[in-house]
């Protein structure tokens, strides 16, 4: 179900896009999911809150518009990838609140 709803909005999102801007048709879109505001984790060896793994996450992401689609005779292959137009995050925003100890806070707090 997951998997159709986000074919339909990635389909709706797409077909919305007025062609000026987007002169060559192509959308650059950057997909992310289940970022757990509220939980902690085992990240690059150490145990952390969600919102230090979710900055390692926007700072890769601050950095695809300077790097290069790979050389593989794929969509832009080889040129640098330029502007994200759509930032697309989807799942778990945040930690659900019976779940694990109950010093998670809850989700009225991670939004």
């Amino acid at each position: 179900m997951k998997k159709i709803s986000l074919f339909i909005l990635l389909t709706v999102l797409i077909y919305s896009c007025k062609k000026e801007e987007f002169p060559n048709g192509i959308v650059q879109i950057v997909y992310t999911s289940d970022l757990h505001y509220g939980a902690s984790r085992n990240f690059r060896g150490h145990y952390v809150e969600a919102n230090v793994v979710n900055q390692a996450l926007v700072n890769q992401i601050n950095t695809l518009p300077v790097l290069a689609f790979p050389d593989d005779a794929g969509v832009n292959a080889g040129k640098v990838i330029g502007s994200i137009d759509y930032l697309i995050i989807t799942g778990d925003l945040t930690e659900r609140q019976e779940v694990g100890p109950p010093q998670i806070q809850p989700a009225s707090i991670s939004w």
